[in-house]
């Protein structure tokens, strides 16, 4: 863009692609030894494999937002946690724990 004339410097077609998972995520499911879905108010809903928990977050509606941290746990496992929100459903906590340090 050009910044003084505010104007785009190509005029091109951007195709939206569907939502992928970022390689940190991705790296967090494949090394999961544990997976737990839960609500807002902290209530258990599921404890999926690796493989439905990177189904089900690629498939996240639109409109939804995916927030992530990347932590370790005080034994030194490495903890992904995920925070999807529903336009309509509101949020869901997904903690990953990884397998040993």
């Amino acid at each position: 863009m050009d910044q003084q004339n505010r104007t785009p410097l190509r005029a091109e077609t951007i195709t939206p692609e569907p939502a992928r998972l970022d390689d940190p995520l991705r790296r967090a499911l494949d090394g999961a030894a544990e997976i737990t879905v839960r609500d807002v108010w902290g209530s258990v809903w599921s404890r999926p494999t690796p493989q439905d928990a990177a189904a089900d977050l690629a498939d996240t509606p639109e409109g939804s937002t995916v927030e992530e941290w990347h932590t370790t746990t005080p034994a030194g496992r490495p903890l992904t946690v995920v925070r999807t929100t529903h336009p309509q459903y509101g949020p869901d906590i997904w903690v990953i724990v990884g397998g040993a340090a």
